[in-house]
């Protein structure tokens, strides 16, 4: 009998059952990725974490996999799985092995708590395409152009004045070359600092996506819409899961993507065949 420890978390949220939920398996030797698969449905989350310690101090491997598939980007499981890892070890860098790479993330404690983990994304290209079927499938106007955003997911992009206005058609969607993502224009959150909000689209919405944020930021900074610094990104209000995103985005290095965790539950597979 094999005993497999899981972590259930809330990423980008310091309150449970908000954010992105994510669930993270902290594993002594690899699994079979039949296996990792059949537990990925068994809990059908949008993303379950298998991590495994590597040889190298510091390092582990990071697998994800959705119910239906294994996915090479990682996202927001990165800095759950470092939240996760932080609570037991003093590490303050973690470098996971991914299947697109090596991704560092960097853990920041208060009081000798885990207060937030920071990846580091990889480089964001754009380019422009024609607007007019996803101004269509979103139900509002877009403002200027839209984008074909890349940094590990790839995402079109459509600033709007308002994402509360986005009246989307999940068929319109669904017929788009790939997910769909709106964002508004940074304004001054009242203390000095720059807040937007973004809205995701795959085609269902998704409550909370780090990939995401940091192509909005990098975007928002060629743009001249905000400047190099700390660029504070809320997403998942209208599923009712709000999620804090901030990102570090400046024009000569790769964006710093990172948020608090908020721990939800710890559970225990027990499987004879494994």
């Amino acid at each position: 009998m094999r005993k497999l420890n899981y972590s259930l978390l809330d990423v980008f949220t310091e309150r449970p059952l908000s954010g992105a939920p994510l669930a993270v398996f902290t594993l002594s030797a690899p699994l079979p990725a039949p296996t990792m698969q059949q537990l990925a449905r068994e809990l059908n989350l949008a993303e379950t974490a298998f991590v495994t310690p590597s040889t190298e101090r510091g390092s582990a491997s990071l697998r994800v996999f959705t119910p239906f598939e294994e996915r090479a980007d990682v996202g927001h499981t990165a800095v759950g799985a470092a939240y996760v890892i932080g609570r037991s070890t003093p590490l303050g860098h973690l470098r996971f092995k991914t299947a697109s790479g090596d991704v560092d993330v960097f853990i920041e404690r208060e009081g000798g708590f885990v207060s937030r983990c920071v990846m580091v994304q990889g480089a964001a290209s754009f380019r422009a395409v024609d607007h007019g079927a996803v101004a269509a499938a979103l139900g509002v106007a877009v403002r200027g152009e839209v984008f074909e955003g890349s940094n590990g997911i790839t995402v079109l992009l459509a600033r709007v004045d308002d994402v509360d206005a986005v009246t989307p058609d999940t068929k319109a969607l669904a017929q788009l070359p790939c997910a769909v993502a709106v964002y508004e224009g940074s304004r001054d959150d009242g203390t000095g600092g720059r807040v937007t909000r973004q809205r995701l689209f795959a085609p269902e919405e998704r409550p909370a996506s780090g990939p995401l944020a940091g192509l909005v930021a990098q975007r928002l900074l060629l743009d001249g819409d905000t400047q190099p610094g700390v660029l504070s990104i809320r997403q998942g209000e209208h599923l009712a899961r709000p999620a804090a995103i901030d990102v570090w985005a400046t024009h000569d290095q790769t964006p710093r993507v990172g948020g608090a965790c908020a721990s939800v539950a710890r559970g225990t597979f027990e499987l004879p065949y494994v």
